[in-house]
């Protein structure tokens, strides 16, 4: 008796904790919307990946909303990178030493995109990596909900004018070489707008790094 009373109790147990569970008393059926929609509003942080010592840096930070929901209130912190000065773009906050921006609503389906601008300092080192980290969208509202994200970053290297930083090939395999002019890329070979714009469709990149670069031949340039 005690032993099939004990089966009984449990199985009457078993099938509550099923009910509370699976009739959605204790868990609900799906995650609420608007966590599901703020887990895919994003941003994204671009800037070059050279510049030269005392260059302007000019970073984006794109804004994009995929869902169908708008969001609002949206506000975004980016620190200013170490090696910097603040030059323009967003509102410069001493105090955190960061600048800021804000949008007050961003429809479903759309992006958009903050700029600012940041000096190099002349005197920074050759290969010193400007690190614009901890950049954060500091809240954002979706569906009566507030939300962050982040951190997000984008580093780019101090290189010397004139320094190889990448080799192409175009589609017959020959090499031709893009060097850091200013805060500019450019490419050193000489040729006719058109077969530029043909081979520029067709090239292939080799990646490799601006000090490996620098210290190997030289590739041979396109001549026409």
């Amino acid at each position: 008796m005690f032993y099939r009373s004990k089966i009984r109790q449990t199985s009457l147990a078993l099938a509550l904790v099923a009910m509370l569970l699976f009739g959605g008393i204790l868990l609900p059926a799906t995650a609420p919307s608007a966590l599901a929609q703020s887990e895919s509003f994003s941003m994204t942080a671009n800037g070059p990946t050279y510049v030269t010592p005392g260059s302007n840096i000019t970073y984006e930070l794109t804004l994009k909303n995929p869902t169908s929901q708008v969001v609002t209130d949206i506000m975004v912190w980016n620190p200013l990178p170490v090696n910097t000065t603040y030059v323009s773009g967003g509102a410069f906050n001493a105090g955190p030493n960061r600048v800021e921006f804000t949008l007050a609503s961003l429809a479903a389906n759309t992006t958009h995109t903050f700029a600012w601008v940041v000096k190099v300092g002349p005197g920074v080192a050759i290969d010193t990596v400007i690190e614009n980290k901890d950049i954060e969208i500091a809240s954002f509202t979706i569906g009566g909900n507030s939300f962050s994200q982040g951190p997000f970053a984008v580093g780019t290297t101090v290189e010397a004018p004139g320094t190889l930083v990448a080799v192409y090939k175009d589609s017959n395999g020959t090499p031709f070489d893009v060097v850091i002019d200013g805060s500019n890329l450019i490419i050193t070979a000489i040729m006719r707008p058109a077969i530029l714009a043909m081979i520029w469709g067709q090239m292939t990149y080799l990646p490799c790094s601006a000090r490996q670069l620098a210290n190997r031949a030289r590739p041979r340039r396109l001549a026409f």
